[in-house]
């Protein structure tokens, strides 16, 4: 028998698997200005923070006790696609932002004057609608340009060591990462699996090309490098499964597409994974015709 399935013959661990409806999400790439590069899938740290969302609403305790507990938790978190079946397409936008909580609050720079919270309040006392709605539609706002990124739905797989945390609770999840990237849980699945090692793994979903030690290369497959932050809040590289392309418009023009892609990984040494079976995965997008070369998709365990 093998030695590292042998050891690991009895360790179990809970799979959450989610399909999550995004019409448009930012993500912004670690070490990029807010303006700058959005990531083409929400990266590990923001699955964490929607699982400790989670959490707290159902323990009933604050965000620094749930993040705590969603970090201690979960052995894996990664977001994917369906590979050859979507698009994921960036594009800047426009916000703007009414910043009444900081800088309306905040006292003139030169130390005189009243902030602007006062005038907006003492022109509603006087009944001064015009000159409120001026100071807060004027004053107080500012723009910035925001990468997003235009598609149909994502993957999304959460792998814990305990079932203290349901399908049914993901429901709760509101956004990954910031309010730009609201988002709705349209179906979840729970599977309990083994814990195997593999030094050859399939996957559709982002993976480190450094797992404690142990470097990867592409098998097989189209990925890009990409920076993210894992599930710790640590900077690390991935492999994310897509290609990128420029597609023409049919009245002019060009955009930069992403394509979701499956992968094949070759590690040094084996790694901790689980597998996903695909019957589950197309039971939750309610596809056929997918991976329909595969048993199993692998979600890679660095933790």
């Amino acid at each position: 028998m093998d030695i590292d399935n042998f050891l690991v013959e009895k360790m179990k661990a809970f799979v959450i698997l989610s399909n999550v409806r995004f019409p448009i999400f930012s993500i912004k790439a670690p070490e990029a200005f807010q303006v700058g590069q959005a990531l083409p899938f929400p990266q590990p740290s923001a699955l964490i923070g929607a699982l400790a969302y989670c959490i707290a609403i159902k323990n009933k305790v604050g965000s620094k006790d749930a993040i705590e507990k969603a970090k201690k938790i979960a052995l894996a978190a990664r977001a994917g696609g369906i590979p050859e079946k979507q698009f994921l397409i960036p594009s800047p936008i426009i916000l703007w932002r009414f910043r009444i909580l900081d800088r309306a609050m905040e006292l003139p720079k030169k130390g005189k004057g009243l902030p602007m919270w006062s005038e907006i309040k003492n022109a509603i006392e006087a009944n001064n609608y015009v000159t409120a709605k001026r100071i807060i539609e004027i004053r107080t706002k500012d723009a910035l340009y925001r990468e997003y990124v235009f598609t149909t739905n994502i993957l999304a797989v959460w792998v814990l060591s305990t079932h203290d945390i349901e399908g049914k609770d993901l429901y709760a999840v509101q956004r990954f990462g910031d309010t730009e990237s609201l988002c709705t849980i349209t179906s979840c699945m729970d599977l309990e699996v083994e814990i195997k090692y593999k030094d050859l793994i399939v996957t559709i979903f982002p993976s480190p090309v450094n797992c404690n030690g142990i470097k990867a290369s592409i098998f097989s497959g189209e990925a890009i490098l990409l920076k993210m932050c894992d599930e710790s809040r640590q900077i690390k590289w991935f492999y994310v499964p897509v290609k990128h392309y420029v597609v023409k418009l049919p009245r002019g023009g060009r955009v930069g597409v992403f394509q979701p892609t499956l992968i094949k990984l070759k590690y040094d040494r084996r790694v901790k994974v689980v597998e996903i079976p695909v019957d589950s995965l197309k039971r939750l997008v309610k596809k056929e015709d997918i991976f329909s070369n595969y048993d199993y998709i692998d979600v890679v365990i660095c933790r």
